[in-house]
């Protein structure tokens, strides 16, 4: 092989990584918005403050709440309920740790049935984000 077609050869490889590396960060965090819809549809919403304080972030875990806004219960979450968090997912670096945390006192006893609706969403959303990351995985090792 000439010196030519190694360089050519070592570009396209480069270039191809690239692509590559790119299309798994953005199968990653739409896994990730995807776990976050489900946290809010599975949250129990009595006066959709538990819901309203869920953020997404990066490096580390929120420290926010927020006073929420009044939901009723069976209230899909609104636009801009998800639309912040998928502009932040979108935005965070290739690097980072992504965070979708609740901060709220009563969270954890949410989470354990407290108010016996949906009790143990986040842990299914949890599990359902670990299988897509999975398949991500999967499919990045198959190219």
């Amino acid at each position: 092989m000439s010196m030519k077609n190694k360089k050519v050869w070592k570009q396209f490889a480069k270039q191809n990584a690239k692509i590559m590396a790119d299309k798994k960060v953005s199968q990653v965090r739409s896994v990730v918005f995807q776990a976050y819809r489900e946290i809010l549809m599975g949250s129990p919403v009595d006066t959709g403050r538990f819901r309203s304080n869920w953020m997404v972030s990066a490096g580390q875990p929120s420290t926010k709440t927020v006073q929420g806004s009044p939901k009723k219960e069976g209230q899909p979450p609104s636009v801009d309920e998800t639309q912040d968090a998928q502009v932040q997912i979108k935005e965070l670096g290739n690097e980072d740790s992504i965070y979708i945390s609740n901060n709220l006192p009563y969270a954890q006893k949410l989470e354990n049935g407290h108010s016996q609706k949906n009790r143990g969403f986040v842990a299914a959303a949890e599990a359902n984000l670990r299988n897509r990351l999975k398949a991500i995985e999967m499919l990045t090792l198959e190219n």
